[in-house]
């Protein structure tokens, strides 16, 4: 599951500091053409850039949930950057260790869900990531990635005889997962663009990830 991907340390690691650094330097778009089966992921070097060029195909099945999970993998990102890496350093040590591991850990699901597909020469529609299935699942279910959590969501005794791992994705409502977590969250407050939040939103942000 996805917490075996989260990490221990976060920018006292020296490999997760360059993690960190490396996010903001790249940035991923996903696009999917009305009926077809496979949706293009883009990467270019800012959200504003005019030549992004093609990473790789993915599954349709996956497109709303990289739409997702991209919006929330850049609003963290930018979140850590605006309140702690800028001027503002209005960032508790426990919102910093939190938005570290878990930037840390998006990043190596992204990773491997790209490098999966690009490695695949023969993929079709069909073909799945578990890496990401995993991320999707704890992500609905559990709401939380790091080993503590889990293994104490895992431990409830009305939890006992649910197995995560069996868990696919396309049986979860989505739609009541998106207005769970709020028009902040969920990026309707912004059409899902990262270039709309302004500098006076960042701790609405903050606020909404502390409910």
């Amino acid at each position: 599951m996805s917490d075996l991907l989260y990490p221990s340390m976060g920018s006292e690691d020296t490999h997760n500091g360059y993690i960190l650094d490396f996010i903001p330097l790249l940035f991923y778009t996903v696009e999917l053409k009305p009926g077809a089966q496979m949706a293009t992921v883009y990467e270019a070097k800012s959200p504003s850039s005019r030549r992004p060029t093609v990473t790789t195909k993915v599954p349709s099945y996956y497109f709303h949930h990289l739409v997702r999970f991209l919006w929330r993998y850049y609003l963290l990102s930018n979140l850590y950057t605006a309140l702690h890496r800028g001027n503002s350093k209005v960032l508790v040590d426990s919102a910093i260790h939190f938005l570290e591991r878990m930037l840390v850990m998006l990043d190596t699901v992204v990773e491997q869900l790209i490098l999966r597909c690009k490695n695949t020469p023969t993929m079709t529609p069909a073909f799945r990531v578990p890496a990401f299935d995993d991320y999707l699942v704890t992500e609905f279910i559990v709401g939380w990635h790091d080993p503590k959590r889990v293994e104490e969501w895992r431990n409830r005794i009305e939890n006992r005889n649910l197995d995560l791992e069996r868990i696919p994705p396309h049986v979860l409502d989505w739609d009541a997962y998106d207005c769970a977590l709020g028009d902040v969250l969920n990026g309707t407050k912004f059409n899902m663009e990262i270039r709309k939040v302004k500098v006076a939103d960042w701790k609405t942000v903050a606020d909404a990830l502390q409910q």
